[in-house]
């Protein structure tokens, strides 16, 4: 065998910075996207939640329009001196 000293290892510095650069770039990309998913995800129970209350009156209205209708009808009659009781 040789006598072969072998040279000590330079770590590669450069390497070594690059990748925490990577790291913390992925970690500040990772929480910024989880942060704004949560916000879209409150966003969209907000907007629902406040819908719910339309979506009941809209669905009252239109159970009850057929009796609006009838009533107006029968006060439409009722002016115009063709009142025939509901």
């Amino acid at each position: 065998m040789h006598n072969q000293v072998n040279e000590e290892d330079a770590p590669n510095t450069i390497a070594i910075y690059v990748i925490i650069i990577i790291s913390l770039l992925t970690l500040i990309v990772t929480f910024y996207g989880l942060s704004e998913y949560r916000a879209w995800i409150t966003m969209k129970r907000e907007t629902e939640i406040n819908q719910m209350p339309f979506k009941v009156r809209e669905a009252r209205e239109q159970a009850v329009a057929p009796n609006l209708k009838i009533i107006n009808q029968k006060l439409n009659e009722a002016k115009q001196g063709d009142f025939k009781g509901l």
